[in-house]
């Protein structure tokens, strides 16, 4: 069972899984003994997932102090720093989406995606339920108040049509609120993560998060209802919401929530500036610092035209290839062709904007050269926009290196 010391306090962590690093960050209460658990989901089956139990709960330290969001943040800061998992795509469900949002905002340099679960910003945006006027009720009533909180389809009336459906609910309930029940420090511990849940506000600063966000909810979820949801995502520049068929734990309920939030990590796993990298690049090697560099000094003529046929840009190498100057930017570029390039070009774009989105390939004679010319579409947004043009000199026939 692996532990690691973290600024004078021991935490319990697991990784499993396979492909690409996500952070889970979980619930109030969240113990890893209880199964299944995070590594039993679909997130598991397509990452390495790295999760801990959070200060105050499960096997982690309980220290009797006071406890902040800010606290839960540079916890898993120092977490994904000691095991080298930064930056990594983080996953907040509930509690762990307010201590991912601190997070974002104390180490924005750790986070290179944000999934946010059915979790809300506190202050001007709203708050989750206050969970701490529960806290002194009868174990049975906690457990039915909290079941009942999850899902607002289980009212009154479903509760009479379904006594024994919502019995079982209750008893997984009670199941995760009796696990270590009798641990020394559990129940402070537990007192202290509800006490900082209470001063979680981030809502003000909100609008610095600069990477992409998935906020999701569930359309029934009375714990995080879907107006703070709306309102947190409201609050984060760029960030996508959505809503699922379900309550508090709708991404067990509706088999469409896990495919999405996938997706959504799934596009953070697409090479930066358009580059397939090696990990741990030396200073001043990031695809984005290499990028212009190698846009310009490939011996490549890169082109690019819009839907129009109108040339937006070309790199440095191209003109020395082709007649390309900064006084033809703008123009339509068939009026820089031969006859027969200047028809086929046309085709291709007539073929893109009919849908067409096939890449095109061919060989160039031009006196004693012979060029290899390739013709690909440039989508944007999931929208075809235009078209790359790309012109390699071939090395004459008999060429070894042909």
């Amino acid at each position: 069972m692996p532990f690691i010391s973290l600024h004078g306090l021991d935490f319990y962590y697991e990784i499993s899984g396979l492909g690409s690093r996500v952070l889970f960050l979980n619930i109030t209460g969240g113990d890893l003994r209880l199964r299944p658990n995070v590594f039993d989901s679909p997130l598991a089956a397509r990452h390495t997932v790295l999760a801990h139990d959070q200060r105050g709960l499960g096997q982690s330290a309980k220290p009797d102090q006071p406890y902040s969001m800010a606290d839960y943040a540079d916890d898993a800061a120092a977490l994904l720093r000691a095991l080298d998992w930064a930056p990594a795509a983080v996953v907040g469900v509930s509690f762990g989406g307010m201590v991912a949002q601190e997070l974002a905002l104390r180490h924005p340099g750790l986070v290179s995606r944000l999934v946010l679960a059915c979790t809300s910003s506190g202050g001007a945006g709203g708050s989750s339920y206050p969970l701490h006027e529960l806290a002194n009720l009868p174990l049975e009533e906690k457990a039915q108040r909290m079941t009942t909180l999850s899902d607002t389809r289980r009212d009154s009336a479903w509760r009479a049509a379904h006594p024994e459906q919502f019995a079982a609910q209750v008893e997984q309930t009670l199941a995760r609120l009796r696990l270590g029940a009798e641990e020394p420090g559990r129940a402070t511990g537990a007192r202290r993560q509800i006490q900082a849940r209470v001063g979680h506000d981030t809502f003000e600063r909100l609008g610095s998060i600069a990477v992409p966000t998935l906020v999701c909810g569930g359309m029934f979820d009375g714990v995080a209802p879907p107006a703070v949801v709306t309102a947190l995502a409201a609050a984060i520049p760029g960030a996508r919401l959505e809503f699922f068929a379900g309550g508090h734990a709708f991404l067990d309920q509706d088999p469409r929530a896990w495919e999405r939030v996938l997706d959504f990590l799934a596009q953070g796993q697409e090479p930066a500036a358009g580059l397939v990298h090696a990990p741990g690049l030396p200073a001043g090697w990031s695809p984005e610092a290499l990028w212009p560099e190698i846009l310009g000094q490939a011996a490549v003529a890169l082109t690019v035209l819009d839907l129009e046929g109108r040339l937006l840009f070309y790199n440095r190498h191209a003109p020395k290839i082709l007649d390309r100057q900064p006084g033809y930017l703008g123009r339509d570029v068939g009026e820089l062709h031969q006859p027969a390039s200047r028809a086929k070009l046309a085709a291709i774009l007539a073929a893109y904007r009919d849908g067409d989105l096939r890449e095109r390939a061919w060989k160039l004679p031009r006196g004693d050269k012979t060029f290899a010319v390739r013709v690909a579409p440039l989508v944007l947004d999931g929208r075809i926009s235009g078209l790359v043009h790309a012109v390699l000199l071939l090395p004459p026939a008999g060429d070894p290196e042909r």
